[in-house]
């Protein structure tokens, strides 16, 4: 199949440390309308993960518990260097696959990959329900596997011909991108990477991307500082009805029992610099000025940037009157029950996934998973 791609819009002087980018739609049509599509609500149909042998002990906990735990039928596009990693990878699925009845198919690139998988690519639909695989605007300056990562969106279109890639007018990674079914919600760091220092451009920006998401945005905070220093998809989990469930490094340390001097608990080093966690309590103060209903989830800063202990790194599933969340866990008991405890309170059933050997990499559950469609 020929590679299909849209553009959306017409945007000049984004900026994102690469230059200045124009975008114009196509001359012969305007592209079909489509939205974002919701974190929280509905069945999931296909899937990607990009696997790396060599990455393989710190995952395999991760994706044996994910996908034993998938719907019959789910299908996970496996992206691979080459054929026999996903030999090895489905050898080592066998009976995650036997519990769930998933699919996996290959996605051989012949070129190197990072294992995050969501960063890449955001997920859409158009109105006749068609998925949109969604990319930004240009290519990024990096090379080796984590410049490759920008190349997988365009395999899986010619892979897939049910799929077409998106440009969108604006510079993301996946991780940025996070949504219910009536709101896409938008972090300070997220839109200052995409406006002009010298041009007091938000409002426009801020419309130009609640149009090409087809979404009411939502924004967090004034100024990058406002936000915590990671994707929006490590502290924030939709929950729709405007509820939202939000970590709370305060918490964490609450039902640790541990003041904030002390900073070892098991083997984890926590952050007790005051000023680390002033960006999670202007979210969850911002949320409430809104009129959100918060749900506060622990979590746990450590000392090394970006890593985090978070249960927010989640997966959202609706399967007819089944609310599940898959939810990242740590073997730190206290924690993982609390978590569990407050999502099982909004009516969630949540699927323990494993992460302990994944989370010091700066990343969780949420981005090793690409979702394709959901049904």
């Amino acid at each position: 199949m020929a590679l299909r791609t849209t553009a959306l819009g017409t945007v000049a002087g984004l900026i994102i440390g690469i230059g200045l980018a124009s975008f114009s739609p196509p001359a012969d049509s305007p592209p079909p309308r489509a939205a974002l599509v919701s974190d929280t609500h509905g069945r999931l149909a296909e899937l990607c993960i990009h696997y790396r042998r060599d990455f393989h002990d710190h995952s395999v906990d991760l994706y044996t518990d994910f996908i034993s735990a998938l719907a019959p039928g789910t299908i996970v596009q496996v992206v691979t260097k080459d054929h026999s990693a996903f030999e090895f990878f489905r050898g080592a699925m066998v009976s995650a696959l036997a519990m769930s009845g998933a699919r996996l198919r290959p996605v051989i690139t012949g070129f190197p990959i990072t294992p995050w998988a969501k960063d890449r690519f955001g997920t859409m639909r158009t109105e006749d329900g068609e998925p949109l695989i969604a990319v930004p605007p240009a290519a990024d300056h990096m090379t080796g596997p984590r410049g490759n990562d920008g190349r997988v969106p365009f395999v899986l279109a010619q892979r897939l011909s049910h799929a077409a890639t998106r440009s969108l007018p604006f510079f993301f990674d996946g991780g940025d991108l996070i949504a219910d079914d009536k709101i896409a919600y938008v972090a300070a760091d997220f839109l200052a990477r995409n406006q002009p220092e010298d041009v007091d451009n938000r409002v426009a920006l801020i419309n130009r991307i609640a149009f090409a998401l087809g979404r009411h945005v939502v924004t967090l905070g004034r100024t990058p500082h406002d936000t915590p220093d990671h994707h929006i998809g490590m502290y924030l989990t939709p929950l729709g009805n405007r509820t939202v469930a939000v970590a709370d490094p305060d918490l964490g340390r609450s039902i640790l029992n541990r003041p904030p001097r002390t900073q070892r608990e098991c083997g984890i080093d926590i952050e007790t610099d005051e000023s680390a966690y002033e960006p999670f309590r202007c979210v969850i103060t911002e949320f409430e000025a809104k009129g959100f209903t918060v749900v506060r989830i622990p979590m746990l800063l450590t000392t090394t940037p970006r890593v985090y202990v978070t249960y927010n790194n989640a997966i959202l599933e609706t399967r007819d009157e089944d609310k599940r969340i898959y939810m990242p866990v740590y073997d730190l008991p206290r924690l993982d029950d609390a978590a569990t405890r407050i999502f099982e309170a909004q009516g969630w059933n949540v699927i323990p996934v494993r992460v302990g050997k994944v989370y010091q990499h700066t990343g969780s559950l949420r981005c090793l998973v690409g979702i394709i469609r959901r049904g």
